[in-house]
C-alpha cells in the first residue's frame, strides 16, 4: 500500500519515467511548476536535488515550490531567477500559463518550419526519380540529424552560431527582438538544445 504524500516533498521514484527517456537519449524539458520541491529547498542556494535539473531534466522554465502568482510569478530558468515580462508575446497583459506556452512553442515553430521545408524538397527529389522511371530501382536512405538542436544552441538558442565558437554572448533581448525573422536567411541560428 502506498503512503499518501504529505506537503510538497515527493519521493524521487515518482520521476522514474523521466530517466527512461534520458536512458534512450531523449532531450527532456520541464516547463511549469515543480511542486515536488519543498518550500525549504526553493532558495537560490538550494539544495537543488529536487529541482528539475537535479532530477535529470535538461532544461527548466517555470516556478519552484507549490504555487506562485499567475500575473507576477517567481520565475526560474534552470536555476536562475528571472523577472517575468510585462506582456505576453502577443502584447496581451502577462499571464504565466500564456508565457509557459509561448516559451515552449517559440523555437519549436522554427524546427517545424525547417522540417516541412525539408519534407517538401525530399518529395521533389522522389518525384523526379519517379518521372525518370528509376524509382523501383532506387534505395533512398533519409537521415535527419540533430544539427538544429546541437549544443551550440545552448539553453536559449542562438541567432548566429559563430558567436558560440568565438565566445561572444548573445543577449536574450536581441534574440527576442529577432523572433519574427527566425527561420529566415537573416540568421545562422540554432534553437535551444533543450
Amino acid at each position: 500500500m502506498t503512503k499518501p504524500l504529505i506537503g510538497t516533498k515527493s519521493p524521487k521514484r515518482l520521476v522514474d519515467w523521466h530517466f527512461t527517456a534520458l536512458d534512450s537519449g531523449s532531450l527532456t524539458t520541464s516547463r511549469s511548476g515543480r511542486c515536488s520541491v519543498p518550500d525549504w529547498e526553493t532558495s537560490i542556494v538550494g539544495p537543488f536535488d529536487r529541482w528539475s535539473d537535479g532530477l535529470g531534466f535538461d532544461y527548466f522554465y517555470g516556478f519552484v515550490g507549490g504555487d506562485t502568482d499567475q500575473f507576477t510569478p517567481a520565475l526560474v530558468e534552470n536555476k536562475k531567477r528571472i523577472e517575468p515580462p510585462m506582456t505576453n508575446e502577443d502584447g496581451s497583459p502577462y499571464h504565466l500559463t500564456t508565457d509557459l506556452a509561448d516559451h515552449a512553442i517559440r523555437m519549436m515553430e522554427v524546427f517545424a518550419a525547417f522540417t516541412v521545408h525539408t519534407d517538401h524538397e525530399v518529395g521533389r527529389l522522389v518525384d523526379a526519380i519517379k518521372e525518370m522511371g528509376r524509382l523501383a530501382n532506387t534505395l533512398i536512405i533519409y537521415m535527419a540529424c540533430d544539427n538544429g538542436s546541437s549544443a551550440e544552441g545552448d539553453l536559449n538558442g542562438l541567432l548566429n552560431e559563430t558567436t558560440f565558437f568565438n565566445g561572444i554572448p548573445e543577449p536574450l533581448e536581441k534574440k527576442l527582438a529577432a523572433i519574427d525573422t527566425l527561420g529566415s536567411d537573416k540568421h545562422f541560428h540554432h534553437f535551444p538544445a533543450g
